[in-house]
């Protein structure tokens, strides 16, 4: 037995009501289909119409097809090759019953909407470095298709496909340089951020200027050195202990930890190292944290509890009305005020009694008068020293979660965790400078362990920069307002 229609259908296509059919065959019947579309843009190509799987037919997009010398019964009509942006409404494939003598009639009714492509948001940072920036700034180019003004030190956000792109940095004044990958490919996932830093450095000295204590003279000290590793210079110069320095807001002073009087203690003095007072007067303190606003700095005292007498205080800035704000037998340490001044970041290990199986520090978070700690981390790793960005978007802190330690970022609420510097080596101590557009860490990858030297890197993990090097370690590095 032959297929149905096989060897004997005829037709013609009738556009706009134009035309007719041939003659009907005795015994047989008529199939006529019309395709009515709306929208735009409708498509351009029209489409494709079979009758029970067979040979495919023609058909516009405002159009008739006329086909005669059916063989009654039941039929399956099919329309195809429609664009993405098109639908069909209701069945398709869709049956027709045919009747000897009669015609039987479909519309196929199509409508058409432009597609909303999925799209991801790009944030690109440029941050120059030096004392003869690139003053008209740069071009980005995005993909071949898109170019964006962006100044020497700014945050752009683009609103672009999803997918992998391309991104260029030109424009670029006669011996400045990109550090990092250009070009360089980012992918961006629909509905979500994805940032990237463009660090640029140009001639001259480096704009900006961090603290950081090294023992590279014998005993901890601190030094002065400036973003692009030139104007290293000494502040302290006694046979003691001086480390872990932090700015105040100002710049005109850093607060820093000092054994010269026989014990730990938080001094401050003027950003040329004169003038020294001792705020603690007799206690044992250390890591000092300025607020934002430069009335109250943070701190870490030992209350005399062997391993477990570690708690946060705060004071005013001239040592005044010292208060504990952490009150718990476990350890606390590593203060670091929020931008806005409502809360502070620490690290602990008081959930350790909690859940046993957490064995290391976490990082909490907790408001300015010790109330409301919340624990951001919860893993079973060290995770110490944070450090929030100047904007409050991200928080930086080393960790040893992958098996060494390594700079990672997070959100305020602890979640999007990443690993920004991805290297065998140790790398700690995260500290962002005041435009948000480096991290400043300390890293033993050149000289190898306990030999760690001061690094600065784009917030993204690019870019790195070694800026200093020689005899000792290079940590607690501060950067200056």
């Amino acid at each position: 037995m032959s297929r149905p229609l096989l060897g004997f259908i005829t037709g013609s296509m009738l556009v706009a009501g134009c035309g007719g059919g041939d003659a009907v065959s005795p015994g047989t019947g008529t199939l006529q289909i019309t395709t009515v579309t709306t929208g735009a843009p409708p498509d351009p190509d029209g489409y494709r119409v079979s009758i029970d799987g067979g040979e495919e037919r023609p058909l516009g997009i405002q159009a008739t097809l006329v086909v005669d010398a059916v063989t009654p019964g039941a039929h399956s009509v099919l329309l195809s090759e429609l664009s993405p942006e098109c639908t069909v409404a209701g069945e398709n494939p869709r049956t027709l019953n045919v009747t000897a003598g009669s015609t039987s009639e479909t519309t196929f009714s199509i409508s058409c909407t432009p597609l909303t492509p999925l799209t991801g948001r790009l944030e690109i940072t440029s941050a120059t470095i030096g004392s003869a920036p690139d003053a008209d700034g740069y071009i980005v180019q995005v993909s071949e298709l898109l170019e964006q003004l962006v100044g020497p030190n700014e945050l752009v956000t683009l609103e672009l496909a999803a997918g992998e792109q391309t991104l260029l940095l030109s424009g670029l004044a006669p011996g400045c340089v990109v550090s990092g990958e250009n070009p360089r490919v980012v992918t961006l996932m629909p509905g979500s951020l994805t940032q990237t830093t463009f660090l640029v450095s140009c001639p001259g000295s480096a704009a900006g200027q961090l603290a950081f204590t090294t023992d590279r003279d014998g005993n901890d000290e601190i030094y002065l050195v400036n973003a692009d590793g030139t104007g290293l210079r000494r502040l302290t110069t006694l046979p003691a202990a001086d480390l872990q320095a932090t700015w105040a807001p100002d710049g005109s002073k850093l607060a820093f930890t000092s054994n010269r009087g026989g014990h730990y203690s938080i001094y401050v003095m003027d950003a040329n190292g004169e003038n020294v007072i001792d705020l603690s007067q007799g206690s044992d303190d250390f890591l000092p944290a300025w607020s934002p606003d430069g009335s109250k700095i943070a701190f870490v005292r030992n209350e005399g509890r062997i391993e477990t007498g570690w708690e946060i205080f705060i004071m005013d800035a001239d040592g005044g009305n010292q208060v504990n704000l952490t009150k718990n037998p476990d350890l606390a340490a590593a203060p670091e005020w929020s931008p806005d001044g409502t809360r502070l970041l620490f690290e602990s290990d008081r959930d350790f009694d909690v859940n046993p199986e957490e064995l290391g520090f976490e990082i909490f978070a907790m408001k300015a008068d010790g109330t409301g700690i919340v624990n951001l981390t919860n893993n079973d790793a060290n995770d110490e020293f944070p450090s929030w960005s100047p904007d409050g978007r991200r928080i930086a802190f080393q960790t040893d979660r992958v098996g060494n330690l390594e700079i990672f970022l997070m959100d305020p609420s602890g979640a999007n965790s990443v690993n920004l510097t991805k290297h065998p080596a140790r790398d700690l101590g995260a500290a962002w400078s005041p435009d948000g557009a480096r991290i400043a860490f300390s890293s033993d990858r050149y000289r190898g362990p306990g030999r760690e030297d001061l690094l600065v890197m784009a917030p993204d993990g690019t870019g790195v920069i070694r800026l200093t090097a020689g005899d000792g370690s290079a940590r607690f590095a501060a950067w200056r307002p």
